[in-house]
């Protein structure tokens, strides 16, 4: 039997320092750059490369693929947050690099 403390499967956890508030915030948007470290094999940008190559385009010399995340978040979150929002979830810190980004409106 599942313990009633814990949190039910499939339920977001909300940490207490993360709960939303009453009081409506202004939203702000953060991006999230994630690429492989220098030396990571990039199969997937080696397959971009080979199929720009087979379309006709030269001078590529080499592709590496990445991801882009946007969140959407309260003005207040912090720097430190968001850093470890990257480093625990968004990005591998074993094979990733990750840049946070906050864009203006």
């Amino acid at each position: 039997m599942p313990d009633p403390r814990s949190p039910a499967i499939g339920s977001p956890r909300v940490h207490a320092r993360e709960r939303p508030s009453d009081e409506s915030q202004n939203l702000v948007k953060i991006r999230v750059s994630v690429s492989l470290k220098p030396g990571v094999l990039d199969p997937q940008g080696r397959a971009i490369q080979h199929s720009l190559e087979g379309l006709g385009f030269a001078g590529v010399k080499d592709v590496r693929a990445g991801r882009l995340i946007e969140l959407e978040v309260d003005e207040g979150v912090t720097d430190a947050a968001l850093d470890d929002m990257c480093k625990q979830l968004l990005a591998n810190m074993v094979i990733e690099n990750y840049r946070i980004e906050r864009v203006a409106a």
